[in-house]
Parts: C-alpha cells; sequence; structure tokens
C-alpha cells in the first residue's frame, strides 16, 4: 500500500526549505559546560579513618561574577504578566505570606550565602579531585532520546490468561484480519478489499464520528466502506491523534485502523515483560516521578497533546485494546529480545533500560556510596546518606555572612532547563567499537546501511560510557535581559563584594587536609592567580563564579592543666609534601582547567545553535542537524574534552 501523500517524505515530514537562513556561515562556539571523564580506577572505598588534624578555617567568598542564590520560600508573580515569576535572593526570612514584592524583599539588608550551597560547591570540587563516587544523580531523570528510527505499527492487546500485554507486529499483512484506513488510500487484510481506493470523503465524515486517540467497537461494512458505532459490532476502529507539524501539514498519524480480534491468538502476539511496559508508562507520563514523558508538563508544553495522551493512557490503565509502535529490532525478532522500546507514535523518544546509576557501575563502580565501611573519599569527609546505613561527615560549615556587597539591577533571564542528557553527543563517550557512522544512546549504538526508503538500521548493544562530571567554564558573564516569558524569571543578583564563613573540622588525617584546603582555594603554591568557584544559578551564563579563600587555619591542641584537658588553638603548618602530591594530581589540572578562563574566549561561549530568518538561534535545530536525518543518521560532532586545545564547536 503507497499511504504517501503530499506531506510524507519517505516516513517524515518535509521541512520547509524557506524556515533556515540557506548557505549560513559556520561560527565557532564554546558550549558552557564540560565534563571531567570518569576515572577508569575505582573509587578507593573503606571504613572512616581518623587523624588528629581539628579545629576550623575562616574563609572568605568574593564574588567575581553575578551570583543568584533563590530564597525558595516565595516567588512573586509580575504584575503585567502573572505567569511570569520574580524570584529574590535568600535571606533569614519566610516569604510564603508575602504577596507583594518590595524593595526591601528583591535587595534584603542581609543577604545570605546559605551553608548547605557552600558545602555542596566545596564537596563538588573534593569529588573531582579524589575519585570519588557519584553521589548527585538524579534517579528521577532516566535517560530517554528521541529515535531517529521509524517504528513498526503494532495492536496493543491485554491477555487476561497470562495477565499481561500482547503484542501483535506485522499489521499490514496477516497477523489479524483487519484494515488500514488513510486519508488517501487504504489497504485492508485478508483480501476483504483489493487494491487501493480513494476514501477521503469517508476519512472526513469517520473522523467527526469519532472521538481522536479512542477505540471503538463498531460495525463496518467492508462493500459500503462505511463505519458506525455499534457496541454489538465485531470490529475496532482506532482513529490516532491528528498530529500537526511547525511546518503546516498533517502526517504519521493521520490514519484510522480497523480491525477484528480474529487471528488474535497468544502464539501470533508476544508477551511483553512488566520492565517493558513500565518503560512505556515513562513515554506516556504516566509515572510523575519521572521526567520526560508526554504528559509531563515540564517537557512538553502542547496542552492538546497531553490530552490526548491523556486520553490513551486511560484506555491503557482500562486494558483496552491500543495501536503502538515498536521498533524494527524487537519486531524483526518477534519480540524474544529483553529491551523493547513501544511508544504511541512512529517518531517518538526511548526510555532505556540503562539507567544512570547502573552505567556508573558498570564504568568502573562509580555509582553513589551504599556502606559506612566502603565509603569513598568524598564520603567519608563529607557524609552520605545511603539506604543500608549513613555516616557522619568530618565538616560542618557555617553559612556565608555579608561582609560588604552591591545588588545590581532586575535581569530576565533566559530559559534554564534541566540537564539534557538525552544530548548524548555530549553525555556519553563514543563508542570505542563503533567504526561506521551512525548514532549512540544509552543502550545501544546504530549504524545503517543504504538512505531514504531503502535505509536499514542495525542496533549494537554495548556497555556506554559517561562523559563524566559535569562542570562549567569560568568566562565573562552575560548581562543581557530577555523577554518576559511564563517560562522563564526575572532576579536581582548580587554583582560585587564578599561573604565570610567559617569551616569547622574534625580529627582529618593529613591527606584530607590538603585535599580540603586545594579544595577551597582552588590554586597552587607557585602563585597561580585563584581559580573560581561557580555557586547558585544561571552558571551557563558566566553567573555564579566566586573566589574563596582560607584566610585563617585554626588547629586545636588540648593539654592537661592543672587537672584539666584545656583546649588552646594554633596555627596550621602546611604540609608541604602531602600538598604538592595533591597539586600535581591529574585531578588537580582538569580542576584549574575549567576554574581558570585561559584559554576560554568569553566571546564565543554560548550554546550551539542554527540561526533562522527571523534571526533566532534555535538550539534544538543544532542538535538535530548535528544528528544527520532519518535518511542517513549520524553524530557528526562530539563535545570536546577538556583537556582538548581546540574546544570549539562549529554552528
Amino acid at each position: 500500500m503507497d499511504r504517501r501523500n503530499k506531506n510524507f517524505n519517505g516516513g517524515r515530514p518535509n521541512r520547509n526549505p524557506k524556515s533556515f537562513v540557506p548557505n549560513e556561515p559556520e561560527r565557532d562556539v564554546i558550549n558552557p559546560y564540560t565534563f571531567i571523564p570518569v576515572s577508569e580506577k575505582a573509587p578507593c572505598r573503606k571504613a572512616v579513618e581518623f587523624g588528629d588534624l581539628s579545629g576550623y578555617i575562616d574563609c572568605t567568598i568574593k564574588i567575581q561574577s553575578p551570583v543568584f542564590i533563590p530564597n525558595s520560600s516565595g516567588e512573586f508573580s509580575d504584575e503585567t504578566m502573572p505567569e511570569h515569576k520574580h524570584r529574590v535572593f535568600f535571606f533569614y526570612e519566610d516569604l510564603s505570606e508575602q504577596k507583594k514584592l518590595t524593595d526591601a524583599i528583591r535587595m534584603p539588608q542581609m543577604p545570605i550565602v546559605p551553608g548547605s550551597e557552600i558545602r555542596g560547591m566545596l564537596r563538588n570540587v573534593y569529588e573531582q579531585l579524589t575519585n570519588s563516587c557519584y553521589v548527585h544523580i538524579d534517579e528521577n531523570n532516566l535517560p530517554f532520546k528521541r529515535s531517529a528510527e521509524p517504528k513498526e505499527l503494532c495492536l496493543l492487546v491485554w491477555d487476561e490468561a497470562s495477565k499481561g500485554w500482547r503484542i501483535y507486529a506485522d499489521v499490514e499483512r496477516n497477523v489479524y484480519k483487519g484494515a488500514i484506513i488513510h486519508k488517501n488510500g487504504g489497504m485492508v487484510l485478508e483480501n476483504t478489499f483489493k487494491g487501493r481506493y480513494d476514501i477521503d470523503d469517508q476519512y472526513r465524515k469517520t473522523y467527526s464520528v469519532f472521538d481522536t486517540a479512542e477505540s471503538y467497537r463498531v460495525s463496518f461494512d467492508p462493500k459500503n466502506k462505511t463505519i458506525s458505532k455499534d457496541a454489538q459490532g465485531a470490529w475496532f476502529v482506532h482513529i490516532p491523534s491528528k498530529m500537526k507539524t511547525k511546518m503546516g501539514g498533517t502526517w504519521t498519524a493521520n490514519r484510522q485502523i480497523v480491525y477484528t480480534a480474529q487471528g488474535l491468538s497468544p502464539e501470533k502476539g508476544g508477551l511483553l515483560s512488566d520492565e517493558v511496559m513500565q518503560r512505556f508508562q515513562y513515554v506516556l507520563g504516566m509515572c510523575e516521578n519521572v521526567k520526560g514523558g508526554y504528559m509531563d508538563g515540564s517537557f512538553n508544553k502542547s496542552g492538546d497533546s497531553k490530552t490526548r495522551t491523556a486520553i490513551y493512557a486511560k484506555r491503557y490503565r482500562q486494558k483496552l485494546p491500543l495501536i503502538v509502535y515498536a521498533d524494527k529490532n524487537s519486531v524483526q525478532k518477534n519480540f524474544t529480545n529483553d529491551i523493547i522500546y513501544l511508544s504511541p507514535a512512529s517518531m517518538t523518544k526511548e526510555f532505556f533500560g540503562q539507567t544512570i546509576l547502573s552505567i556508573l557501575e558498570k564504568n568502573a563502580e562509580h555509582q553513589k556510596c551504599e556502606s559506612r565501611d566502603a565509603a569513598c573519599p568524598a564520603c567519608r569527609l563529607f557524609g552520605m546518606i545511603g539506604e543500608k546505613s549513613s555516616l557522619r561527615g568530618k565538616i560542618r560549615v557555617s553559612d556565608g555572612q555579608p561582609k560588604e556587597y552591591q545588588f545590581g539591577h532586575e535581569i530576565t533571564l533566559p530559559i534554564l532547563a534541566t540537564p539534557k542528557i538525552s544530548a548524548t553527543e555530549f553525555y556519553l563517550k563514543k563508542p570505542g567499537s563503533m567504526q561506521e557512522d551512525g548514532v549512540w544512546t544509552y543502550d545501544y549504538y546504530t549504524t545503517y546501511r543504504g538512505s531514504g526508503r531503502n535505509i536499514s538500521f542495525i542496533r549494537h548493544p554495548y556497555v556506554p560510557t559517561l562523559a563524566g562530571r559535569k562542570v562549567y567554564w569560568t568566562h565573562k558573564p552575560t548581562f543581557k535581559s530577555e523577554e518576559k516569558t511564563k517560562m522563564n524569571s526575572s532576579v536581582t543578583p548580587i554583582v560585587s563584594g564578599s561573604f565570610s564563613f567559617r569551616l569547622y573540622f574534625d580529627r582529618l588525617t593529613a591527606e584530607e587536609m590538603e585535599q580540603l584546603l586545594f579544595s577551597i582555594e582552588l590554586s597552587k603554591r607557585n602563585g597561580e592567580e585563584k581559580a573560581c568557584h561557580k555557586i547558585g544559578g544561571g552558571k551557563p551564563l558566566g553567573w555564579g563564579a566566586v573566589q574563596v579563600t582560607a584566610d585563617q587555619i585554626t588547629c586545636f591542641s588540648y593539654q592537661m592543666q592543672n587537672g584539666k584537658i584545656e583546649r588552646a588553638g594554633k596555627a596550621y603548618v602546611r604540609n608541604e609534601t602531602m600538598r604538592t602530591a595533591v597539586e600535581s594530581t591529574k585531578e588537580a589540572e582538569q580542576i584549574l582547567c575549567y576554574a581558570q578562563s585561559k584559554g576560554v574566549d568569553s566571546s564565543m561561549v554560548r550554546y550551539p545553535a542554527r540561526m533562522n530568518r527571523n534571526g533566532e538561534r534555535k538550539i534544538f535545530e543544532w542538535f538535530s542537524k548535528n544528528r544527520g536525518s532519518i535518511s542517513m543518521p549520524k553524530i557528526r560532532q562530539v563535545l570536546p574534552t577538556i583537556d582538548d586545545k581546540n574546544n570549539k564547536l562549529k554552528e
């Protein structure tokens, strides 16, 4: 059957040739973030060892670029645009009852840098320095990615006897009796009709009778080509959502499917595992804690699409027959493989069987620590909270109190979203065994044969390697204020000044002490300019750069006086041998590489994007182009490594 129409192009929508600037010259850009690679050595896990160094460090935070740390107790609606939010700097006041934004709230007299923020900032660097576990993993941000491979039309039916879902593939041939009716043509299985026919009028009439994204029991007259609602009928009709492309026109799901229950014997359908169906629920967005599904408002801004998916999910809960799409690899294997990718549309996203935690375990066992008797260096110093046991840390950090400060003017930020781990050309290393063009995901990498309508995809399972720990380049900050929308927010940052805090330490070893001091000051003994930590929001914009100094290090000593133990303080004397050992590590060099501004042209730092005729830079379009096309999928550019002298991408 030929189901193509003017909006089809080898199974994919046509792009409007006037949407993008033709022959746009390439520009060099530096991506705002990079990665410190995952070490090939597993973290040194063991029980806590106690040294003889206890005391405190008086520190100063010096603001180097705009810093904004939000007060989570309140946000304020814009007077002219209620959906736009104003957020204010952290200070000691509960704002949950405050309704109006005033200058006293926007620019408080006692702004505070919370100790939890400082602690997290220091731990982040300490983890990088000591090859520790990856503790800050968002377990609800599961790996998913849009697939360039069109999926196969299938039927999903609940099998009450097996208490599970069975999937029937090869819909357009003889797995079951039925018909596929398309706007410009149709095909009926089992020779109910012969050849193609024009049912454009029938399509419009039927579409107006039945709701979209639903299946109904109907009466179907093959001779007259009529379909009517009838609870006693033997046929079912499914009408998928009428999807519209941004460039105009309809495609992909613009067809009706009519089928009977005849031929749906268990031996013809593959029984799907609970794990497969769980990931299908992730795609739909049925799991509230998992990000990225079609009903997740933070990812899918289309209310109409979310509504249709909700109707589809309702049918799933009711265990009614569903039209689904499955990856060709699974169809070819008759669903005997473990990882099967289902979706409600042909071109869609896939949630993967591998999670970040499972990948970290395979990447030299860098998953987060769970035992106090087998803790990595960072967990031994900062503490840990595990499902089986917890560990008290050896340091405590006070809140940062202002010495002097200056608020800037209010700035409307661009949209700052969560990490897009679906960008595998950035977040994953290219598979070492991949010798041909293609793309890679968290479960497999794909190569291809042919092109266009004759393309065939070959999936290769492999163990992925994460790019590493995400860090942001130090660069000149962006002060440009964006247009207010419901997607972004306005803030008033501190642009200059300093804060003081005290870090208490308890029974540190000499190695831990020198590692901690390097993590605080980010400097070497040779007098190089101190590098910058990153704290608060706006890091991709160059915001949050601060220099931290250890002004005074006081160690406690104890001695017996008149039958009592007296505590006295004395200045700490640096352990030069241990200090040299810490500063000379590869990890220290990598930290200073991104924390200093050397080798980074601030004018080039931005996310890569494509320019359209309206002068709008579209980040998504750059990634789309970078992954090739459906007829020739391949990743063209990968993110340069942190120590790559050529750290630029081409737009």
